[in-house]
């Protein structure tokens, strides 16, 4: 049973600081659009010709629409919180934050 608990310990030492910058983001992520774990940074972004956008978060794909509203993103990164649409069978956006552009 030690050594259980001693490998779980080491596991935390060591992902610690790969969770991080998630942990940092969802400081300022707004409550009512992550609930503290809906939100996440994104991997991949492709813009389309239409206007919508496609992109990869933690292993998701979401299709962004042409006019989604998003906000400024906080950390110079982008940021998407999505939720599951059981009867699409597709993640959704909730939220989207965007680099400032200057």
């Amino acid at each position: 049973m030690r050594v259980f608990l001693g490998l779980q310990a080491a596991a935390l030492i060591v992902s610690g600081p790969l969770l991080a910058p998630v942990a940092q983001a969802h400081s300022w992520y707004p409550h009512w659009c992550c609930n503290d774990r809906d939100c996440q940074p994104v991997d991949t972004l492709q813009h389309n010709s239409d206007g919508s956008m496609e992109i990869t978060a933690g292993g998701i794909f979401v299709m962004i629409p042409k006019d989604f509203p998003s906000d400024v993103s906080q950390d110079r990164h982008a940021h998407v919180c999505t939720y599951y649409d059981l009867d699409a069978q597709i993640y959704r956006p909730r939220c989207l934050f965007l680099p400032a552009t200057s």
